[in-house]
Formats: C-alpha cells, structure tokens, sequence
C-alpha cells in the first residue's frame, strides 16, 4: 500500500484534527516525510475532483469535506440539527444521561450495536459532549452538555428520575440481557412458524449473526426528545 492511502486511512479513521508529528509516527515517517505525503494525498484530490480535501493547520492535519461540496454537506447538517432524534438516538441519549460518562465501547455493549452514528448525531445537536476518557487516555467518554442539563431542568446527573436504579451496572446489565433475549424469543419463533409453514431444504446459507442487533435506515424518528 502507497504511503498516501495509508495515510488516507489514518486520517479517515481518525475524525478529528492530529499532529502531523503523531501522524509521521503511525507511519514509521520522519514530519518532513509524512508533509510530502500529505502533500501527494491533497494532490490526488484535486486531480481527482474528490468530495475529499485534507486541511492543514497549526501543524495539525485532518481528512474533511471539499469546499465544493460545503452547501450540500449544511443541508444535510441542518436536517440532523432540526430533525426529530430517532429511537435508537434517544436510547443512547439515555444510557449516557445514567450512566455517562461512558466510553463508545461502553455504550455498544449496553445497546449491542454499534452506536457509532447516534452519537455523531449527538454530538452534532450539542446534547453531549466528548472528552478524554481519564481511564484510558487512548479513548473518549461521552456525557450530558450542560446546555441539556439546563434544558431537563437539573443541575446534576443525580437529579435524574429512577437515577439511583438505572445507573447501576447490574440494572442497565439486566435491561439490556433482556431485550436480547426478546429479539432473539421473536427470531426464533419467526423462524419456528416459517419451518412449520415450509419444509426446509436440505442445506441453507447461515443466518446473518448480526441481524437481530444491526441498525437500521428507516427507524421512525419520534418528537418527545428535544431538539438541540
């Protein structure tokens, strides 16, 4: 792989502005080497007409949007800023308003999916808020805002309904247990009713691990959680 799609995917990866110093380190490059390769990924991108660009501040580097394509990216910004926040993004809110601050891993293993883009969502709505995580400087934890503090009426994380219960390991533990257990009682007799209805052949494709758990596109959005 060249230098500069491996840089490519150190950027991508990481979504936020990074030391080209750190950067030149990942790569096992000296800065001035990791600058040429930046400079030949940013070239690429022009050449290309790429809907990517790479910024360049404060001896700092970060993979972004082209300029080009700033009014579409602001169009679908604004509609994930006023839009209603769907179910799944109102689950994570919750975890993270009883339980925060938690890290993404946390938060994944509590819902058993990848929360990865209802988080994004709310970090954009500013009704959480990201910071090093102090157990493992290596990660993120992710908690309330004070301006969704304010918006709930609280001046902390305690005054919460039911706090004491839900913010409990072994309670939220429990919950989520058995809401897997649900989804798997509901596969299971769907698949029960199709056997008895059809016979089943005499070799099928094995079932997709991840499709009692994985998210999806058309969640209907609610309107009882604020809008940031």
């Amino acid at each position: 792989m060249e230098t500069s799609a491996k840089l490519e995917s150190i950027l991508f990866s990481l979504g936020r502005p990074e030391a080209i110093t750190k950067v030149a380190k990942s790569l096992g490059l000296s800065p001035k080497e990791a600058e040429e390769a930046i400079a030949t990924l940013q070239k690429r991108y022009q050449e290309q007409g790429s809907g990517l660009a790479v910024l360049v501040a404060d001896q700092k580097v970060q993979l972004v949007t082209s300029p080009a394509s700033a009014k579409l990216v602001a169009d679908l910004a604004r509609e994930e800023l006023e839009g209603p926040l769907s179910k799944a993004a109102m689950e994570t809110l919750a975890i993270i308003a009883y339980r925060g601050p938690l890290t993404k891993p946390e938060i994944d293993t509590i819902r058993g999916v990848n929360s990865g883009i209802m988080l994004r969502t709310l970090l954009i709505r500013g009704l959480v808020a990201r910071k090093r995580s102090t157990s493992d400087a290596r990660t993120f934890s992710y908690e309330m805002t004070p301006d969704f503090m304010r918006f709930l009426g609280i001046t902390q994380q305690q005054e919460l309904p039911q706090h004491k219960e839900y913010s409990e390991q072994k309670v939220i533990t429990q919950l989520a247990e058995q809401a897997r257990q649900e989804q798997e009682l509901k596969a299971t007799g769907t698949a029960t009713n199709t056997t008895t209805q059809t016979p089943a052949p005499e070799t099928t494709p094995a079932a997709n691990e991840d499709s009692t758990t994985a998210p999806t596109t058309d969640e209907k959005p609610t309107n009882t959680t604020p809008n940031a």
